[in-house]
This record gives structure tokens, sequence and C-alpha cells, in this order.
């Protein structure tokens, strides 16, 4: 069957840390052109969750399938994504544009001209000659915003991503998750702020000593 749009359908998915079980046996389906909340308390496994869904943590037991291509198998992540889980992390000694640059250089999707919208979408200033190690940590909030979105990818996960935001950062993060939709971007976020995953989320689900429920 031909894929339309973009899919994730998780089954029964589980991962076991330290004899727990932070993700007790998952059920749901994502499609493209949709944002998913996920809201939990603070060690409730988000982060793991949105890690297992990117390829970088595998689960104990389930599936994740990705446009009907199941991950760690069939593909080892998935072929289009922007990833933000936790705080970002960069070379010290580059400037932000050349960090942007390094990670452009591995998919050799995108052009310098891209990149340099990008960084003054996220008002961060094509020309911003400041190092890395120097920037504040709203700056580096900033950058790895723009790192998750530069290649206007097909899925989009973002853990935490307002946490260094001011206001002004989170209505722009939020004008950015509304043109990814827009493009039928498939999205999934998570945050502290209840209000900010309220107003973009298409359906939220909750996550609860380890079970993923759906909610409003």
């Amino acid at each position: 069957m031909k894929i339309n749009h973009t899919e994730i359908e998780i089954e029964q998915l589980t991962k076991v840390l330290h004899n727990q079980n932070v993700i007790d046996g998952a059920n749901a389906y994502f499609e493209g052109g949709r944002v998913y909340g996920i809201q939990g308390d603070s060690g409730s496994g988000k982060s793991v969750f949105f890690s297992m869904l990117c390829g970088l943590v595998r689960p104990t037991a389930g599936s994740i399938r990705i446009n009907q291509k199941l991950l760690g198998t069939d593909i080892m992540q998935p072929d289009s994504i922007g990833v933000m889980i936790g705080r970002p992390a960069f070379l010290a000694e580059y400037t932000g544009f050349q960090n942007l640059q390094l990670l452009a250089a591995v998919r050799q999707e995108i052009s310098n001209t891209n990149i340099r919208k990008m960084m003054d979408l996220v008002k961060l200033g094509s020309k911003e000659r400041r190092r890395y190690g120097a920037y504040t940590s709203q700056m580096r909030q900033r950058l790895g915003i723009a790192a998750a979105f530069m290649e206007q990818p097909e899925i989009l996960l973002l853990d935490g991503a307002t946490s260094e935001l001011d206001p002004g950062g989170v209505d722009m993060l939020m004008d950015l998750i509304r043109r990814a939709r827009e493009r039928d971007a498939l999205i999934l976020l998570s945050d502290r702020n209840e209000g900010f995953l309220r107003e973009l989320s298409d359906e939220i689900y909750y996550l609860l000593e380890g079970k993923l429920s759906a909610g409003a």
C-alpha cells in the first residue's frame, strides 16, 4: 500500500531500565499534518519515549513502524527527522552558523543560504560571529531549534523545547511548529509548559507510570 503521508505506529512498546518499566506496553498511531502533545511529570519517561522513536534507544519489547518500516530492522532511524531532546549541545569553539553547517553536511540537503534563513527565523542573526561557547542559555536553545527545523523534516520530536525561551522565543517556536504542520509534518511535543502543549496539540497523550493513554 502506498504511503501518502508520514505515519508512526507503535505496538506494545516497552522499555525496562533498572528493573522498572519506564515505558510499559504503549500503543499509538501518529500521522502527518498533526501535532501530538505528550504530557507527564518529570521522570515519567517522556525523553526515553522520544529517544526510542528516533532510534537512539532500542526498545526492550514491542515495535515502532515508520511508514510501515520496522525501526531497528528495516531502518535504523527515520529518513527525515528533526530532534531536540533535552538541552542542545554543540561545539563550543565554532559559531552557531558553523555548527549548523557541520550538521547540514551529513545529509547535504540544504545550502548555506537556507541555514542563514533558519538562523534569522530563530532570531540568532545569520551574521552572528559569537562562538557557541559564549552563547547564553536562550541562544543555545534557539540554535537547537534551528538544527531541528532547518532541513524541513517529515518528523519533528521536540522534548522541552521552551525550557530556556522567553515569551518572544515561545511565540517564535509556535510559529515554526504551525508552519511545519501546514506542510504536513508529523510533530510530537513534550513540555512543562502545559499552555504551550494545549495551544498547539491536536491530541494529547498522557504518560503515567509507564502507561501511555490518549486524552483530550
